[in-house]
């Protein structure tokens, strides 16, 4: 904490606006379809075998059916009895909502989940885009 404090401290002074940590900060995005109980358990090893901070983030979407609700609890609730840090975010793009959310607490590494029904790779996948995005981060895709 100290050394994140100090090198905080020295990228403020020298105008240096992109995030760097000294401490592994991990970032795990779930959704109701994401395979959400394995990326939190292996997010947790990782979090433990690094001393790092988890948390696990959810993008709100409108008009949810009360079984993927009652699974994102469900997950929310391993999640903290994992020990992560959680959080319900609020946007209109996920992509840009969670980049701006992992920017702003210097996440190093990004946990998602991603479709294996997907007809290929274009430039609106929203897991391409965060990857392509993504600078300084980590992303450990998770297949659903």
């Amino acid at each position: 904490d100290v050394v994140d404090h100090q090198l905080s401290s020295y990228l403020e002074t020298h105008g240096i606006t992109h995030h760097f940590g000294a401490q592994e900060r991990i970032l795990v995005y779930i959704t109701p379809r994401s395979n959400s109980h394995e990326m939190i358990k292996s997010a947790g090893t990782i979090a433990d075998s690094f001393h790092a901070q988890m948390t696990v983030v959810y993008v709100k979407k409108r008009g949810i059916s009360a079984g993927d609700e009652a699974e994102l609890q469900d997950s929310l609730a391993l999640a903290r009895s994992a020990g992560a840090v959680t959080e319900i975010l609020d946007g209109e793009d996920p992509v840009d909502t969670l980049l701006d959310f992992a920017r702003v607490h210097g996440i190093t590494q990004l946990f998602i989940g991603h479709t294996q029904r997907s007809k290929g790779w274009n430039r609106h996948d929203p897991v391409r885009q965060l990857i392509r995005r993504s600078q300084g981060m980590d992303i450990r895709i998770f297949p659903q």
